[in-house]
């Protein structure tokens, strides 16, 4: 498993899902404390979320990349989760979804490694070729993800630091895990919000798009995931 085996003093969590792996692997952790802390770079965008109520484009999605195909291309491609075919799949699910109801927008956050200027037009020429039955835009280069997470009512990724960023500041998302070995973990409410199928993630689509996003955390059992579940920044055991 990922990070199944930990020897630490103290070990900062930074996530609901991460306490979770300490318990399955507690055979392997030999840890003396953990800690609970924000999740990293939290500080610069929670702010803008707390407190608010957010009516989001119930017809606007987006698409968060792991940038797979250029890490193959650059052959840095050997993550043990984000796998190349698993974010390529997700592409064609959603060119697929989004062909058969023209309503929906469909909105595409690039990975800062497909932002550089000398790869741009290629990484265009990649959407279009992999979306080619469906419009869709791309969100402005200049803009951090997290600052942009009410833009949209539900976001797709295959795996991303961005897809906790966005459950941390309490906002829909659901992501594609076929091929995933070991992700999520067995029980772990994080697989509510995961689909390893066409049918599975077009119904969790559909069944997810009416909802607010509290409803949403409350409906998936992830209400300890948002902020607004969360216990102190710092909690020790």
């Amino acid at each position: 498993g990922h990070n199944s085996v930990i020897i630490a003093s103290v070990l900062a969590l930074s996530s609901a899902y991460q306490e979770e792996e300490v318990k399955h692997y507690a055979p392997t952790m030999f840890i003396d404390r953990t800690e609970k802390w924000m999740p990293e770079f939290s500080l610069y965008y929670i702010e803008r979320y707390k407190g608010r109520e957010w009516n989001m484009e119930s017809n606007a999605m987006c698409f968060y990349s792991h940038a797979g195909w250029l890490r193959k291309k650059k052959g840095i491609d050997k993550a043990i989760f984000a796998r190349l075919e698993t974010e390529l799949k997700l592409l064609s699910l959603i060119n697929k979804y989004f062909s058969g109801r023209p309503h929906l927008r469909l909105l595409i956050h690039l990975h800062p490694k497909e932002k550089k200027p000398e790869l741009i037009e290629e990484t265009r020429r990649f959407y279009k070729q992999r979306l080619p039955d469906i419009r869709f835009e791309i969100a402005p280069l200049h803009i951090e993800t997290h600052d942009n997470f009410e833009k949209v009512n539900i976001a797709l990724s295959s795996y991303s630091t961005a897809i906790f960023e966005r459950l941390f500041a309490g906002f829909k998302t659901l992501v594609y895990v076929e091929g995933m070995k070991g992700f999520p973990l067995p029980g772990s409410s994080f697989n509510n919000i995961c689909a390893s199928s066409e049918t599975e993630l077009f119904s969790k689509i559909d069944e997810n798009t009416g909802l607010d996003n509290k409803e949403f955390f409350r409906k998936n059992n992830m209400e300890q995931y948002p902020f607004f579940g969360y216990r102190d920044p710092v909690t020790r055991h």
